[in-house]
């Protein structure tokens, strides 16, 4: 939009802990940022309430003024648990760092900041966050007494548009219904994950000319092998 002319006042917020979803960053953000990303960034320490509102402000005022993109990138923050549930930090991350990121808050420091210079007392911030807490476990017990989703059309329905069922896929789902499992495929109960890693490994095994690339895909360089 920038390239052809359109006005585009909007500030994107990068967020930089070190990684890459499950893998190490290897300053590839750093390189990103400086080479590629083709608007101004504003830099904040994303522990520092205080850099993070001097840093936003200027990027929401070059935005205005020039009714171009500009980006704010939170540095030094610290990823206090995994991606997700299954994401499993000890396979690309020690467990020194590992303990040292849990006991890192960026949030409990500038509490403490605040209380220091003056703008809030502990007593104010504990009697806050009881109330919070209340909140949250009202909140809770409100969820725990809803009607319990008993099916999987109700879940459907209850989380997603109703689906419009198309002819070819009815058809396609009753072909497949009535052929038996090939041998050696995923039978019942098996994951289709498991599958897919399965089927890549021997690809990647028999053919040395292939390159898996995609999201939370580490990068290893093997010696190759002569006879």
């Amino acid at each position: 939009m920038q390239h052809r002319g359109f006005q585009c006042p909007v500030v994107f917020g990068i967020s930089d802990n070190g990684l890459c979803i499950s893998l190490r960053g290897h300053g590839w953000l750093e390189s990103f940022v400086k080479q590629r990303l083709g608007m101004p960034v504003f830099r904040a320490d994303g522990n520092n309430l205080a850099s993070v509102f001097s840093a936003s402000q200027g990027a929401i005022e070059h935005a205005r003024r020039r009714g171009a993109p500009a980006a704010v990138l939170f540095g030094g923050l610290s990823r206090r648990f995994g991606h997700a549930a299954t994401d499993r930090q000890e396979a690309y991350l020690s467990s020194a760092e590992i303990q040292e990121a849990e006991s890192r808050c960026a949030l409990a420091e500038e509490l403490g900041r605040a209380v220091e210079q003056g703008v809030v007392s502990y007593a104010e911030l504990a009697a806050r966050f009881d109330e919070l807490a209340a909140m949250i476990e009202e909140a809770f017990d409100a969820a725990s007494l809803e009607p319990k989703v008993a099916s999987k059309h109700a879940c459907g329905t209850f989380n997603s548009q109703p689906l419009v069922p198309k002819e070819e896929a009815v058809a396609a789902r009753a072909r497949r219904q009535q052929l038996p499992a090939a041998g050696g495929g995923a039978g019942p109960g098996t994951v289709m994950r498991r599958s897919m890693t399965r089927v890549l490994d021997e690809l990647l095994a028999e053919r040395p000319q292939l390159v898996y690339l995609g999201e939370d895909v580490q990068w290893q360089i093997t010696e190759a092998t002569t006879a």
